[in-house]
């Protein structure tokens, strides 16, 4: 888990220039979580984050960005579902707004 990371540049907060995200895993023993890390071009020194699940939880896999929010789509624990093995498709739509990042969907 810990070599999953991906990220991309795009403009999210609508000042033309482009900003980053970045969706990684940090592992803690057998378990592990990933994060969503939002820098934005007009206040770099202060860079949020948001959890977006665990081992047993769900497991985000990729994002895109696109009109100003982020669009996450992994895979949620099922009853039955080994630890290493979600299988439930789930998708989340996030938006930065006021130094924070809320789930819309």
């Amino acid at each position: 888990m810990a070599e999953f990371r991906s990220y991309k540049q795009e403009d999210i907060d609508g000042d033309g220039v482009q900003d980053t995200v970045l969706l990684t895993t940090f592992e803690h023993g057998m378990n592990w979580r990933r994060i969503l890390f939002v820098c934005l071009s007009s206040d770099p020194l202060n860079v949020v984050h948001r959890e977006m699940g665990g081992k047993g939880e769900r497991m985000a896999e990729e994002f895109e960005i696109k009109k100003r929010e982020i669009t996450v789509k992994g895979k949620r624990y099922a009853d039955g579902d080994a630890m290493c093995c979600p299988s439930e498709p789930y998708e989340s739509v996030l938006v930065v707004m006021n130094g924070d990042i809320l789930e819309t969907q």
